[in-house]
Order: structure tokens, then sequence, then C-alpha cells
């Protein structure tokens, strides 16, 4: 198993969006079975599928990493494509089993303990086949998804926010409509975080034939759509917490207007650089903490924040 190939820093968002979902399902407590419980699903939503995520893309983008990143395991010889397809097949049979027992338990009085196997965790495991089969859509042949302008981003929006936040919530109780729209809200803005990351891989991506925005676009073009996604995005987040009070809407509203910022101060730079795209996505986060814990029955999980 290759801890590099499975990229821990591309970890992060998916288990931050999991976490936004366990707090805005308001029933996160802070006692050891849901501190238990979270930690579970932050395995399965980080090291799991987005590292799994991370391998599968790894094998079949091998071309773009050979012209921008040459010095990851497999252009550089340090893997064979046989050994990261067998990481890949062994991840698939972990991850799925590893989601039926989060959803299911374990058959045991451990799951007293962690509190796996009741009725609120219906439909982890359906959404976390779901995500494998997108991984596959999006960077496999014959879909190959993550090629084409729109779909890519669309697409990466979903698997690092929209299913793990879902995900987050059914793991302590059922879906909500404001929390659904949040993570839907939340998603297209990792679209504009998606974009911003690309921007330093355009000439690659000409090269090898994806056809982001900005490679058809232009890096300035790419810029700004993605920083609009971005704003937009903690935007309209402001406007589906407005119900739960003004200070979630300040809050939100403040995030957004350092977020455009921030953008302005990048974009004067001739290239992204890795600290601002940080900085990008920490401010992002934090929005998606700040909306989610601007539900209703969320008061009691603030302490654990």
């Amino acid at each position: 198993m290759s801890l590099e190939l499975s990229n821990p820093a591309g970890w992060l968002l998916p288990m931050a969006a999991f976490f936004c979902g366990a707090i805005a399902s308001g029933q996160l407590a802070p006692d050891t079975t849901h501190a238990i419980r979270l930690g579970l699903g932050l395995v399965l939503a980080g090291p799991f599928l987005a590292g799994m995520n991370a391998v599968v893309n790894a094998l079949f983008d091998r071309d773009l990493d050979a012209i921008n990143h040459s010095e990851r395991p497999l252009p550089s010889g340090k893997l064979s494509v046989n050994s990261v397809i067998a990481q890949m097949g062994l991840m698939g049979m972990v991850v799925t089993l590893y989601a039926h027992m989060l959803e299911n338990g374990l058959g045991s009085r451990l799951d007293g303990v962690l509190g796996l196997g009741g009725s609120e965790q219906r439909g982890v495991f359906y959404l976390t086949i779901a995500s494998l089969a997108l991984i596959f859509a999006v960077n496999a042949p014959p879909l190959s998804l993550r090629r084409n302008t729109w779909w890519s981003g669309i697409f990466f929006g979903v698997l690092a926010v929209a299913l793990p936040w879902l995900t987050g919530h059914l793991l302590f109780g059922p879906l909500s409509f404001i929390s659904t729209a949040f993570a839907i809200c939340f998603a297209f803005g990792a679209v504009g975080l998606l974009i911003l990351a690309a921007l330093n891989k355009v000439e690659g991506e000409r090269r090898v034939g994806i056809r982001s925005l900005s490679a058809l676009l232009g890096r300035e073009v790419g810029m700004l759509i993605g920083a609009m996604l971005i704003d937009t995005a903690i935007l309209a987040a402001a406007i589906l917490a407005a119900p739960q009070g003004l200070l979630a809407v300040l809050a939100l509203v403040g995030l957004c207007v350092l977020q455009v910022g921030l953008q302005v101060a990048f974009f004067r730079k001739p290239a992204m650089p890795v600290w601002a795209l940080v900085t990008a996505a920490c401010v992002f986060v934090a929005a998606m903490v700040t909306a989610a814990a601007s539900l209703p029955g969320v008061s009691a999980t603030l302490s654990l924040l």
C-alpha cells in the first residue's frame, strides 16, 4: 500500500464535509460513543474514499502526471501499474466492507458501544457504493468524465463535499432539507476550488486532451469562474442560513468578503501559489462549518468544535 499514492492532502476537504454533515444532523453529542462513530466515519470519508479516488486518478492520469509531476510514484517508476491495480482492488473491497459495517454493525456487543447498526445509519452503505461508482466514472474509461469541461468539476464537488456531507449526516440522523441544500451549495463551491487548483496545470492538460475550463478558455477566465463559484456558494449559504438567525448570516458574509479580498491579492500573481490555495480552502471550510453549526438542534455539538 502506497500512502503517497493515496494523497493524504486530498483527504482534508471530504473529511471536513463529513464533519459538517455530522454537525448538521443535530445529533452529534460530546460523548464517547458519538466521538468513536465520528472517528470511524472520518476514516471512511478520508483515507478510504478520498484515498481510493486518488489511487484511481493516479492510475488513469499517469500521462498527465508524467508532464506535471514526474516525481510521483507511477511516472517515476517507483510503483508498477500492476501494483497500483492491486492496491485499488484491495481498497475497493475494504471500503465496501467497512461501509457495510458502519450501516449494519458488527453483530456483537460492540455495536452498542459504537452506536452502530441503528436505523439512523440507513443509507450510508448506498452512498458509499455511489461514491465508488462515481470515482470510476470520473477517472476511468470509457466515461473518463474528468476529461470533459464541466463534468470534471461538478463530480469533484459531489465526491469531495456533497456525498461526504450527506454520509456524515446520515451516520447520525435522518437527512433534512436544509442540510441537503447546504451540501449541494458547497459542492458547487468546491468546483471553484478545483478550477483554481488546476490553474498551474493548464499546459499539461492541453497536451493530454483534458478539456478543463482553464485549458479551453485560458487561465484568467478560469481564475474568474473559480472565484465566482466559491463566492456564490458562500453567499447562497448565507441566504439559506437566514431563517436560523442574523449571526450566521453575518459570519458567512464576512467570510465571503475575506475570500474576495484574498482572491484579489492572489490573482495579481503570475502563478497560483500553494499557500494561496490552502488559504482559500481554509476560508471555504470555515464557511461550511459556520453553515452547519447554524442549523437548529446543533447547540449540543458546539462544545465539540
